[in-house]
């Protein structure tokens, strides 16, 4: 079972970056491929830019044209930290994550429109439901799977605590922004609430997305 699940279109329309699903050992596996649309109307085979045991999503090119950011998760663990990478569409085999600092799984990212800075939602302190102690989300560092430490338990109050491919939905996701190659995450937003469906304005100053701050967003979803 392969499906296509999403893509990103660079500036002048002739290049399509496209996530191709399919299913492995009960494991939902993705991959990125892209595809030439520039070469009239033979369209020629899609080039592969990822491989492995992975979960690649959100391709988001950049306005330059070739470099390409996305979420990259281990699809055998919902309680792994997903993180952004950042590839060359010219050289997919020197592909490597983008180091953010003190957050946890990253959701959704977002190119500036002039190419210098990424947007992007990332898990953070504190915890919602965690009971006992819990290792702050600075210090988690790469563990996961068995080597990641549990909560001793969680006080589940809401229904929103856990959702498919997702685990647990033990922090909110807010808004950052980093200035590339070598700048640190700033964060925008914060509250008892999560931030979605980030996208940038024109003049690079603002940022829209989607929030859910009813009184009860579980129950009576309104975002």
């Amino acid at each position: 079972m392969v499906v296509v699940e999403e893509l990103d279109l660079s500036v002048d329309g002739r290049t399509a970056v496209v996530v191709r699903r399919s299913i492995q050992r009960n494991h939902y596996r993705s991959h990125l491929f892209t595809i030439d649309l520039g070469a009239g109307r033979e369209v020629p085979a899609p080039r592969q830019l990822t491989r492995g045991r992975v979960r690649d999503t959100k391709p988001r090119l950049c306005l330059d044209g070739h470099t390409l950011a996305f979420i990259r998760s281990d699809p055998t663990d919902d309680d792994a930290v997903a993180a952004v990478w950042i590839l060359d569409l010219e050289r997919p085999d020197r592909a490597h994550p983008l180091r953010l600092g003190a957050h946890g799984a990253v959701g959704e990212v977002a190119w500036s429109p002039d190419g210098r800075r990424l947007a992007f939602t990332a898990e953070v302190d504190p915890p919602r439901f965690i009971a006992g102690h819990a290792r702050p989300i600075s210090r988690r560092g790469p563990a996961k799977g068995a080597d990641a430490e549990s909560p001793l338990a969680r006080h589940i109050t809401r229904a929103d605590w856990r959702w498919d491919e997702e685990g647990h939905r033990d922090r909110w996701s807010h808004l950052f922004v980093i200035d590339l190659p070598s700048g640190r995450p700033r964060r925008i937003t914060s509250g008892d609430w999560g931030v979605a469906d980030i996208d940038w304005h024109p003049d690079g100053r603002t940022i829209a997305f989607t929030a859910d701050r009813g009184p009860e967003p579980d129950l009576r979803p309104r975002t």
